[in-house]
């Protein structure tokens, strides 16, 4: 249940998003974000961090599910990283909006997104990051 969700979000996230964006991220990373690891110009971090689950009846549930998308700017101007940062950051709102706000049907739901933007990342103005997290409800 829970590797096949992750899974399935990643797929559709590597699959769809450069035909929003035109182009592509570097790599995608299943983890916690980590700059200094990963030193490319577009890292797309997934940070699948919580389930809670609700029993409220013999037979069903409530379920909720969050999880972050780090999307790290680095080796560039800063100005240059902050118009990518914000570019990319529509073009994934965007796709997601554009999938039924499911990750084409990764999710089900309620789902409720909060965005950050960070200028200067471990105090320096020349990596850029943006932190989505999602949260979602459901019957399970």
């Amino acid at each position: 249940m829970f590797a096949e969700r992750e899974e399935k979000i990643m797929s559709f996230v590597r699959d769809n998003f450069s035909n929003y964006m035109g182009e592509d991220f570097d790599v995608y990373v299943n983890d916690y974000i980590n700059i200094d690891a990963y030193k490319y110009d577009a890292t797309l971090f997934f940070n699948f961090g919580s389930y809670s689950i609700t029993p409220l009846t013999n037979e069903s549930g409530a379920g909720a599910f969050s999880f972050d998308v780090y999307m790290v700017f680095q080796n560039a101007k800063s100005e240059v990283l902050k118009n990518r940062m914000t570019s990319f950051a529509d073009a994934f709102f965007q796709m997601f909006k554009k999938s039924g706000f499911n990750f084409g049907g990764a999710t089900d739901g309620t789902m409720e997104i909060e965005i950050y933007f960070f200028n200067a990342a471990e105090s320096n103005p020349n990596v850029k990051v943006c932190q989505m997290t999602f949260s979602t409800i459901s019957e399970m």
